[in-house]
């Protein structure tokens, strides 16, 4: 490593624990510069940052001794517990420093304080990393779940950094500060130099140009089906012809004989051959994705839903939840309307009061949402041991299976990851998973689907995932409830109205 270079790393390899290959011989050196990694959900940004801030590096990765990570899970973090004082961290800090960073982040902490929300918590790792002053920051996904006035207090925090800086990150507005960008890809790293907008219109033509390559290469195998299928049906028509002629010389015993045989037979052939079209199917579409290593974001594939009943959906009533929020009256119909606050407001808790996951301290919940489809931050309830395909296909009431293929073709998820345990995918991919299944089933099975939740749905989508969830959520004609701190979204998405929690 070089005396300007802070963090050197050569040729780094990393697979998933289910033999994925995550980072593939990878080459970046990085030093007293601001550097965003970007890439698509899945293409192994935390597993790099974590590989990167290891306690122990490994002989890959040469780092300097001063550094400090703030992770996207808690549960790698300094301050990686709900419960907890904060006094043991923050001791060796001036206080009048401190409390002026509290301040300015919007974050109320002090010594009698024993819980803290997701977004406090980040909250209290940046400002620990900020005050520790390391010669290396290391930064994953740090704008997530922090309310507006943390976002303007992080984006202060970027501008003003004068040592190395390393940020994967999503969000538009923090990208937009960065003049230095590693993508992170299937095939590798590359870096770029200049402005976000520039970033953006490269890989948007790049974008155009696979998508484009991808429905050529995919018509090909198309039309190389129909003629294999062509060329089946003559040879098994020649063989009907050849039996029905050894049959006209056989006895009536001999028929009778030989017609069970070939009966018992050809449900032998039929069976192999369904599976064997299946698996053919399978490993076409995974060839395809493994071949043009495209991933493309979620269509607009929503399904249809009668029109609104004449009805209270829910009723709160004076709700009160001790520590989160007072005396909340809520009446819903099939509405649209986004739940917003500061970090520790109590938006997650009112959420789940409203689904009856939760009961309130005082208040009455006449009525709660009985029929949705509900998705929590980073998708952690859709975290489940089935794939994609599996979860689709038990549900499917009688599709066949190449119908579920096609739906999450028309869906242009990325193939190579609808076989995998929906648990060991990323957070974005999961969340994009979870909406394909929740629409794709009601298509199925007509579940009567009358409201979408989403609990912080643009915390993990990367920019083209984000770009499909407005389009998808613009389509939906049901009832919606958002929890969310991105303005932007919130804007882009019809809402009717907003709940603002203090």
């Amino acid at each position: 490593m070089s005396a300007s270079s802070l963090i050197s790393v050569q040729s780094l390899s990393i697979e998933a624990a289910n033999g994925r290959q995550l980072i593939n011989n990878l080459d970046m050196q990085i030093g007293y510069e601001k550097v965003a990694i970007v890439g698509r959900n899945g293409a192994g940004k935390s597993t790099l940052i974590r590989a990167l801030s290891a306690p122990e590096v490994t002989d890959d990765i040469c780092r300097t001794d001063d550094y400090f990570c703030v992770h996207q899970c808690f549960e790698d973090n300094l301050f990686n517990s709900y419960k907890g004082a904060i006094d043991e961290h923050f001791s060796t800090f001036d206080d009048k420093a401190l409390y002026k960073e509290f301040a300015k982040s919007g974050l109320i902490a002090d010594a009698s304080r024993d819980y803290f929300t997701p977004g406090e918590l980040r909250k209290l790792n940046l400002i620990y990393a900020k005050l520790s002053q390391p010669e290396l920051l290391l930064l994953d996904e740090p704008s997530g779940d922090i309310d507006e006035q943390g976002m303007q207090w992080l984006m202060e925090l970027v501008v003003n950094w004068s040592g190395g800086l390393i940020v994967v990150t999503h969000d538009e507005r923090l990208l937009s500060l960065f003049e230095h960008f590693f993508l992170l890809e299937e095939s590798g790293g590359r870096y770029f130099h200049g402005c976000y907008r520039d970033l953006t219109a490269q890989l948007e033509k790049e974008r155009h140009d696979q998508q484009e390559k991808y429905v050529s290469q995919l018509s090909h195998l198309l039309r190389q089906e129909i003629r294999s299928e062509r060329i089946c049906q003559r040879r098994q028509q020649k063989k009907n012809q050849g039996r029905l002629r050894e049959l006209g010389r056989m006895t009536s015993r001999q028929r009778l004989n030989s017609k069970r045989s070939w009966a018992q037979e050809s449900q032998a052939r039929v069976a192999a051959t369904s599976q064997h079209k299946r698996d053919v199917m399978m490993d076409m579409l995974k060839a395809a994705r493994k071949q043009l290593n495209v991933s493309l974001p979620l269509s607009s594939v929503v399904p249809a839903i009668t029109e609104a009943h004449d009805k209270n959906y829910l009723e709160l009533e004076s709700v009160s939840l001790l520590g989160s929020f007072n005396d909340v009256t809520l009446s819903l119909r099939r509405q649209r309307i986004a739940i917003t606050g500061d970090n520790g407001a109590g938006k997650t808790s009112l959420l789940e009061v409203m689904l009856g996951l939760k009961r309130p301290d005082s208040g009455s919940v006449i009525a709660t949402l009985k029929h949705y489809g509900y998705i929590s931050q980073n998708a952690t309830n859709w975290k489940i041991e089935e794939s994609l395909f599996e979860y689709l296909w038990q549900r499917s009431s009688g599709k066949s299976y190449e119908e579920v293929i096609s739906g999450v073709i028309a869906h242009k998820f990325p193939l190579g990851l609808a076989d995998k345990p929906m648990r060991e995918l990323s957070p974005g991919e999961r969340l994009r998973a979870a909406l394909i299944c929740l629409f794709t089933c009601r298509n199925f099975d007509d579940a009567p689907m009358d409201y979408l939740v989403l609990d912080e749905p643009t915390v993990s989508l990367d920019l083209l995932g984000l770009s499909s969830l407005k389009e998808v959520l613009n389509l939906w004609r049901g009832g919606l409830i958002v929890v969310s701190h991105d303005k932007g979204f919130l804007n882009d998405i019809n809402l009717e109205s907003f709940i603002k929690l203090s």
